[in-house]
């Protein structure tokens, strides 16, 4: 997993859920996420469960210490799983990483790669 030091206009403090992704960058990848239908209760929103992934990923904390304001893990982690085997997560990823590259906005020289 990799993760870039980006422009605070695309992605916010990672303090409260509804300020990790602005809306720029959640619009212009909306289309790569399908709307998951429930046969019985109501699933969080893809907002809520994409932003608890970045969250997660922004803090590098595990799936037991995901934040309160999020979805349960028990929730978010079945939706990446999804969203990994049916190639949306890196579709999804490589859209934010062309969003933030187009103005030059990822810094290379912060970098991280964490192999775990």
């Amino acid at each position: 997993m990799m993760y870039f030091m980006a422009d605070r206009r695309l992605f916010r403090t990672i303090s409260h859920r509804s300020e990790v992704l602005s809306d720029q960058p959640w619009d212009t990848t909306a289309p790569l996420r399908p709307e998951l239908i429930s046969p019985g209760r109501p699933w969080p929103s893809n907002r809520e469960l994409f932003e608890g992934i970045l969250w997660l990923l922004g803090s590098a904390a595990g799936w037991p210490d995901l934040a309160a304001t999020y979805p349960s893990p028990s929730t978010c982690w079945p939706r990446l799983g999804r969203w990994q085997e049916d190639g949306t997560w890196l579709q999804v990823w490589w859209t934010l990483i062309d969003l933030l590259d187009q103005p030059g906005l990822i810094d290379g020289e912060e970098t991280l790669t964490d192999s775990s």
